[in-house]
């Protein structure tokens, strides 16, 4: 079922520099869409929800006129931004195509921004090129603030067919309407400052509620008949007719309270999918049987890996067993209390004993050196006393 909405004949006109068309707007189903905005945005903390949905009316004589809207629930599967899934185009498509069907006509779409500008985002772009392609199709875009009126603002395509998706031509505010009267329609100004449309002006709701005094008569009464006067009230004339009321008329005729101003009722906006509580069904069976699965799984494991490794296991064992004893035994020849043996101490060690021997060696060269020179000595002493004397000769 499309839930279609359409507002009354007292409509705005909407003008901008650049725009080949006049844009006009039904008041009611602006004040429609606005209520379900702000609402959105006060559903959710630090920026609510947004909202979207297509406009409807018509479009002739370069005029296009928004009459009505249907919303879209989007199921915000990527946040509470107004960005569509996949299941959201093809609920989209689906929807154009029953409004097509029913004979309703297109003329744009419209989305809120909770917490950014009133400008087209990337995505936005792509909706309005894939589903809104009419050179004529507008998108209308909402943004609401806590304090502060909605702001909101056309997006077109100009004669050339680009669209100026920065910021809008015109941006304009939309004020809660007091009943959707006079009051309400003065607080949007034309976007190029023509005025609305030529109609005879109304007279409020609470306005019209509030007596006219009575006409009195112009000579000035005793007091005591002024007070006779109050408590009986002279008869009714007609408002033609009747003279300029004396400042005591004005002054003695009760003036009741004006009725408050009749709002429109809120419209309800449904719970994005995403903040849903899904309750999934109880499912205690289906996971006794998992448990049951996952233990008879783990048992099956548990003995193929037993009978894998057993035989290499039995056939580890005895030479774990034998290098065990030998670990032992050795254990058991060295003295329980031996101190470690530092390696440095032994080559230490060695070291002393290799300069020991030197010096030793030493010695023994420097022996063995002077025997030498000794028996050099000798040897030259020998030589000497070996030696052959000269003759003697006889003198003359």
């Amino acid at each position: 079922m499309i839930d279609t909405r359409r507002g009354g004949s007292t409509s705005l006109n909407w003008r901008a520099p650049g725009c080949p068309f006049t844009i006009q707007y039904s008041q009611h189903v602006l004040e429609t869409i606005r209520l379900a905005v702000v609402e959105a945005f006060f559903l959710l903390p630090r920026g609510g929800a947004e909202v979207g949905g297509v406009l409807l009316g018509t479009f002739e004589n370069q005029s296009v006129l928004i009459s009505g809207f249907a919303p879209f629930d989007c199921e915000h599967a990527f946040g509470p931004s107004f960005t569509l899934s996949e299941r959201d185009e093809t609920c989209l498509r689906d929807l154009l195509s029953d409004l097509r069907s029913k004979g309703d006509v297109v003329v744009g779409w419209y989305h809120s921004h909770t917490r950014s500008g009133v400008f087209l985002s990337e995505s936005d772009l792509h909706i309005h090129e894939a589903y809104f392609p009419e050179p004529w199709h507008v998108a209308l875009v909402l943004r609401p603030s806590m304090f502060e009126p909605v702001r909101a603002g056309f997006f077109f395509r100009d004669s050339q067919g680009l669209i100026s998706a920065q910021a809008s031509a015109y941006e304009f505010q939309l004020h809660p309407a007091l009943g959707m009267g006079e009051k309400a329609e003065a607080r949007h100004p034309d976007a190029a400052g023509a005025s609305m449309s030529s109609r005879a002006p109304e007279i409020p709701a609470h306005a019209a509620a509030i007596p006219q005094p009575e006409p009195a008569d112009t000579k000035v009464p005793e007091p005591k008949a002024a007070e006779a006067s109050v408590s009986s009230p002279a008869p009714q004339a007609s408002a033609e007719a009747a003279p300029t009321p004396t400042p005591q008329a004005e002054a003695a005729a009760p003036i009741p309270p004006a009725p408050e101003p009749v709002i429109s009722s809120p419209i309800p906006v449904a719970l994005p999918r995403f903040l849903e509580a899904q309750t999934p069904p109880p499912r205690r069976w289906a996971w006794a049987a998992a448990v049951c699965v996952l233990g008879v799984a783990l048992a099956l494991g548990g003995v193929a890996a037993r009978e894998m490794w057993l035989p290499a296991a039995a056939a580890v064992m005895p030479s774990i067993a034998t290098a065990q004893s030998s670990a032992d035994a050795s254990a058991a020849k060295s003295p329980p209390d031996a101190p470690l043996v530092d390696p440095n101490a032994q080559l230490r060690r060695e070291r002393d004993e290799l300069a020991a021997e030197n010096m030793r060696l030493k010695s023994l060269l420097d022996a063995e050196a002077a025997h030498g020179r000794m028996l050099e000595q000798q040897l030259e002493r020998l030589r000497k006393q070996t030696a052959p004397k000269p003759p003697l000769l006889d003198p003359l």
